[in-house]
Order: structure tokens, then sequence, then C-alpha cells
């Protein structure tokens, strides 16, 4: 499901180079929009988490998380690494709000890594700011990388 997903951000991403329209529509939806899909799509599809009232709580903080790495990834932290430390920091939170929300059994150890693995995925949006590289192939990565972890998780 999360590769499915990321490449329909990647899509999304590019058709801001389809017109006005396009490009409004998307700085809209992309404010919030994965904050909640990705845990759906990472979570919610699996019986165990169907009926937790944690659900709701777990799919506000995604939203607050994703919407404030955002923030911080748009350059409002003011220095010219803050892509690499938003997708670092959106997974390392989102990581650790599921291991304890949702009781994950997730190493902490593991969660760094995945984290600073999903840092280095936004390396593209320092090299180009014009074009779908910029914010697509970062929130693809991104998106691969920490649902493979969440799959792997659920197989162990």
């Amino acid at each position: 499901n999360s590769i499915i997903v990321a490449l329909l951000y990647f899509i999304f991403s590019y058709s801001i180079s389809w017109g006005e329209g396009f490009k409004g529509a998307f700085y809209v939806l992309m404010m919030f929009l994965p904050g909640v899909t990705f845990p759906l799509i990472a979570f919610y599809s699996k019986s165990r988490f169907k009926s937790s009232p944690k659900r709701l709580v777990h799919i506000v903080l995604s939203i607050v998380i994703y919407h404030g790495c955002v923030w911080l990834f748009s350059g409002q932290g003011g220095f010219k690494y803050s892509p690499l430390f938003a997708g670092f920091l959106g997974s390392i939170l989102f990581l650790l709000t599921s291991k304890y929300l949702l009781q994950l059994n997730l190493s902490v150890k593991a969660i760094m890594l995945v984290a600073l693995i999903s840092g280095f995925a936004f390396i593209p949006s320092l090299l180009d700011d014009r074009s779908v590289v910029f914010f697509g192939l970062p929130v693809f990565l991104w998106t691969i990388i920490n649902g493979a972890f969440i799959n792997y998780s659920y197989k162990n």
C-alpha cells in the first residue's frame, strides 16, 4: 500500500507543472493529506487497529507532526538543511508516537536508523527546488522507507 500511495504523491507533486489550478490544489491538499493517508494505509488496514479508540488520537498527532514538518521543510526554520531535518523529525516523531500510542514492538535503535535514512531521503530537495524532485521524490522515498519499516515490524 505504501508504494501505491508514494506513487500517487509523486504524480500529484508532478501535477504542479500542469497549471495554476493543479498547483493550488497541490499546496492546499499536501498541507495535510499525507498526515491522514499514511497512518491509514500503514496501520488501519490491519484488523488490530480498526476499533482502537487510540486511532483518532494517532491520526490527529500524525497530522500535527506532518504539518509541523511541512512548515519546517518550507524553510520556516531558517536554515539550509531544514528539509533534511524535517524528514528526520517527521519520521522519528511519527514512529515514536506509533510505538508508544499503538504499543508497537519497534526498537528505538531501529526507529533512529529509519529516521536518519528518512532525513537523507530529502537530499534531492536541496539540489533542485524547481521541479517534482524538490518535493515529490523525497516524499516518495520517505513513504517507501517508513512504510517498509512498518510492514517489516508486522512480520516480526
